[in-house]
Formats: structure tokens, sequence, C-alpha cells
């Protein structure tokens, strides 16, 4: 009968510390940021109508928002069609800037999800002085799996 008590004290030691590490390792990811997968739109402007603002990003999830603020630039060169956007499984994060004259860009370095935030780590590169007005644009396509308050972090 010792032999069974010592036993089944054993297992459920053995059980309590297995339950127990699972949980301290689900606490530890928690805090750690999460690296979330994004597609770069192509070939899409910001509509002349749209309003003028410093940096500053949209959270869009339909179609018709989109479109109040991005044209299509279909070009022939380079697989020039816009990126397909399916709404019903992903949201768009973009990332506009005000018109500027210069040749640069806005790049992203990263996405990443903490908790509920979800962080865009972006560069802006400025370049030479044009004759013409452009405004620096980032448009991500991401899955409606990753959701949380959203965050702009220049590198």
């Amino acid at each position: 009968m010792t032999k069974n008590f010592f036993a089944f004290a054993f297992i459920a030691i053995l059980l309590s510390a297995c339950c127990g590490t699972k949980n301290a390792g689900e606490n530890k990811n928690s805090t750690t940021a999460v690296s979330v997968p994004y597609t770069t739109a192509k070939n899409y402007f910001v509509r002349n109508d749209y309003k003028e603002a410093p940096l500053h990003f949209l959270k869009i999830t339909s179609l018709t928002d989109f479109e109040n603020v991005f044209g299509r630039a279909p070009l022939e060169m380079n697989g020039g069609n816009p990126t397909d956007i399916d709404f019903s499984k992903n949201y768009v994060i973009a990332i506009i800037d005000e018109t500027n004259d210069k040749s640069g860009e806005l790049s992203v370095k990263s996405l990443s999800q903490k908790n509920e935030t979800i962080t865009v780590s972006y560069q802006i590169a400025d370049g030479h002085k044009m004759s013409f007005s452009k405004r620096y644009l980032a448009i991500l396509i991401v899955d409606k799996k990753y959701q949380g308050a959203i965050q702009l972090e220049k590198n």
C-alpha cells in the first residue's frame, strides 16, 4: 500500500511540474515581440483629394475605405498590375507622409506584435530634389488574425 502511495505521489508531483513549466513558458512568450508576416502592396498612389497631413497611418478594413484613399497605378513593365487585396482575410496598414519634392522612399523594416500592440518600424531615406511632388507611402497587407493597437516607430 505504501508503494502505491509513493507511486501516486510521484506521478502527482511529475504532472504538477510539467504543468507549471508550461504556464511559465506561456507567460514569458507574452512579453516577447513576435514578427508579423505582411505583404507590401505595389502600384497604388494616394488620391489627389486625400487630406494633406504629416506622416500618419491608417488601418483600412474594407475595399470602399481603401478606394477612398488610393488609386490603382497599373504599369506596363515589371508585372505592372496593382497587388490584389482580399479584405475578407486581410486588412491594410497604410503609412502616408505629406507631399514633398524629394526622390527618397519610406521603407518598412519590421512589423511585430507584443501583447496587444502592433509596431511598424520604418525608415525614410530622403533623396535629391525633384521637379514634381509625391508622397512617401507604404501599404502593408496583414492577416486579420493579427489584431491590436498600431504604433509607428521610426528607425
